[in-house]
């Protein structure tokens, strides 16, 4: 995530199951600022983080940056800028490189887990 995911930006960077975040990039979800919803985002917070959470970033519409969502567990890898797309690119080639399909098949064991499979 290079610079802003701000509103639908966010719901995309929250679908993520990995999330590489430059230092000065940030999050915001500043639909109820607007006196809308915020429903994709809503559904991938509470699918992936608590209540209480997903209350803190709906709630406050406040920017939450590179570093706070790697403190909290929503960024994955936290880089300088110039190194965001270098490092998802060389993370998603790693997983891709896992002998017979390896994250796929955790992926979907994980998904299994979840649903009661």
């Amino acid at each position: 995530m290079e610079r802003a995911a701000v509103n639908a930006g966010a719901a995309l960077a929250l679908a993520c199951d990995l999330l590489v975040v430059g230092q000065q990039s940030f999050l915001m979800i500043g639909e109820a600022s607007m006196g809308v919803a915020a429903p994709h985002n809503v559904a991938w917070l509470l699918r992936k983080y608590d209540v209480n959470r997903t209350l803190q970033l709906t709630l406050a519409c406040e920017r939450t940056r590179g570093p706070d969502l790697l403190r909290l567990g929503m960024a994955s890898h936290c880089v300088s800028e110039a190194d965001v797309l270098a490092s998802a690119r060389e993370l998603t080639a790693r997983i891709a490189n896992f002998s017979n399909g390896g994250g796929t098949r955790m992926k979907r064991a994980i998904h299994e887990h979840l649903l009661g499979k």
